[in-house]
């Protein structure tokens, strides 16, 4: 054996530069990581132009004054709300999210709106509803940034886009609330593959994300979240490895600021949408402060599948 001037093995010293060199890897890792984490907070608290109100208004609760000449009703878990919301933050105009227990809505939101839906945008004392028409709304209200473009065929095609990719996002919703997915995968697959069809470029709008992207994002990242608790083999083999296409668009949309500003913390997402299926009861403020509905943990504890890291 080759000794050292010491006397110890440099076989030793070998080992110990090994581990050396593994805990410097590991060290400059978990910086980038940390780095990276510290990046993603920053694009949602670094901008002030968008306000979120923490606990949902029922009946009872005065309407808040406000500032702000912009605002959006909201449900906090809704995917067709957060469309809205992506689309008000892209477009850089600062404006306020106010959400609503759509169980038990206030009066004077019924008085605004009386068909009670959301989202509602509210900008300048005018109301519009439907998260489609809000975006488009947005777009031509506030034309210093477009979603759409300005060309006369792209735009049509763009909502024509949007309309097809729409039903995606139904199939995905009337799911949404199922412990089990047996039977309704067959439409599921379908509206899918129509999904990874469409998409030919890195967004469906080209090379930047614009309205079918913003119609479809909420929807799938919601299904993503369904896929940590529902065993399923269609949601853990059959989907990540047929729309391929698919999944790395999603991948791509989860790093954009637009998106980041409505991703609620998935664990309450999670505990909401279980809530629902198990229990049958439907907490808007789960995970705040007063949440009165017991979660359940054997649910929660389940371990989560990072396929949306690969």
């Amino acid at each position: 054996m080759i000794e050292s001037e010491n006397g110890q093995s440099a076989g030793v010293f070998y080992v110990h530069n090994c581990i050396l060199l593994e805990a410097f890897h590991y060290l400059f890792a978990a910086t980038q990581l940390w780095t990276l984490c510290l990046s993603s907070v920053n694009i949602i608290v670094a901008s002030e132009s968008v306000r979120f109100a923490s606990k949902f208004l029922q009946q009872g609760d005065p309407e808040p004054s406000s500032d702000y000449i912009t605002r959006i009703y909201s449900m906090r878990f809704c995917p067709y709300c957060d469309r809205a919301i992506i689309a008000a933050y892209k477009k850089g105009i600062q404006f306020e999210v106010l959400n609503i227990n759509l169980q038990n809505k206030p009066d004077w939101f019924l008085s605004k709106h009386p068909e009670g839906t959301v989202p509602l945008l509210e900008h300048d004392g005018k109301l519009v509803p439907d998260s489609r028409v809000i975006i488009e709304y947005l777009d031509d209200a506030f034309p210093e940034t477009s979603i759409l473009p300005r060309e006369p065929y792209l735009r049509a095609k763009q909502r024509y886009d949007a309309i097809k990719l729409d039903s995606v996002c139904s199939t995905i919703q009337e799911v949404s609330y199922l412990t089990q997915l047996s039977g309704n995968t067959t439409t599921l697959a379908t509206e899918l593959a129509a999904a990874e069809k469409l998409l030919e470029t890195p967004f469906y709008s080209g090379t930047t994300p614009g309205l079918p992207d913003i119609i479809l994002y909420p929807f799938i990242h919601r299904l993503h979240v369904i896929r940590q608790f529902v065993r399923d083999s269609f949601l853990d083999d059959y989907f990540p490895n047929h729309f391929p296409k698919l999944v790395k668009w999603f991948i791509k949309m989860r790093t954009i600021p637009e998106t980041q500003v409505v991703r609620e913390p998935e664990r309450h997402l999670k505990a909401f949408l279980i809530s629902k299926a198990k229990q049958n009861a439907t907490d808007f403020d789960i995970h705040l402060p007063g949440s009165d509905i017991p979660i359940n943990r054997k649910f929660l504890n389940d371990s989560t599948v990072q396929w949306h890291n690969n």
